[in-house]
């Protein structure tokens, strides 16, 4: 049985790399039952200060 790790690091939680990600999760599960979602986000956000 292989344990799959899949990390997101997309800094939304409601957007399009969080989307891909739980896609893949539920597709990979058919596969593994060892499947870990991480979520790595940072706690401040630097985006454009205009």
């Amino acid at each position: 049985m292989k344990h799959i790790l899949i990390v997101d690091g997309g800094p939304r939680r409601a957007m399009n790399t969080a989307a891909l990600c739980d896609a893949f999760a539920e597709g990979a599960r058919a596969a593994s039952p060892e499947i870990e979602v991480e979520r790595r986000r940072r706690s401040r956000s630097r985006g454009s200060t205009r």
